[in-house]
């Protein structure tokens, strides 16, 4: 099986450069709608409480200001994914308890165990580099924030 990459499955519509929210269910709220407007969840409230029961078991804040909130269940067809940027910052009750500014959701179905733990072990080692951190917090357009993901999955 091959990995996911992330700049296969993010679309210019999910993304925002410009998070409205300043905590975290508002935060989770703003990308599921994204991903709701775009038609790729269809059943916006029930991915947003499984994203909120996941986020009750532990914080997905990382630290360094990245999270990567998810939620996986029945609901979701096919793996979806949506990025956020926050300029102000997002409290988010991060590992560090510092704000979140870069945000990487995915709503995924709930039999696709093993390419749910891919898709965050890669996750995971990508915002490990602090070059794409930078590089994220300067995109201006969408296809700039596709576009850096890229060059860290070649």
């Amino acid at each position: 099986m091959k990995a996911v990459k992330i700049c296969e499955l993010l679309r210019a519509e999910d993304i925002t450069l410009e998070i409205r929210a300043r905590g975290k269910e508002p935060l989770i709220r703003e990308l599921v709608g994204l991903l709701a407007r775009s038609g790729k969840v269809a059943e916006e409230a029930a991915v947003i409480e499984e994203a909120l029961k996941r986020e009750r078991l532990g914080s997905t804040g990382l630290g360094d200001g990245i999270a990567i909130p998810h939620a996986r269940t029945d609901i979701v067809k096919q793996i979806a994914v949506a990025f956020g940027l926050s300029r102000h910052g997002v409290e988010f009750a991060a590992l560090d308890g510092g704000p979140v500014h870069v945000v990487l959701f995915f709503a995924i179905p709930a039999e696709a165990v093993r390419e749910y733990l891919m898709l965050l072990a890669h996750t995971a080692r990508m915002f490990k580099k602090k070059e794409l951190v930078q590089t994220l917090l300067t995109c201006t357009t969408p296809e700039q924030v596709i576009a850096a993901f890229a060059r860290n999955e070649e």
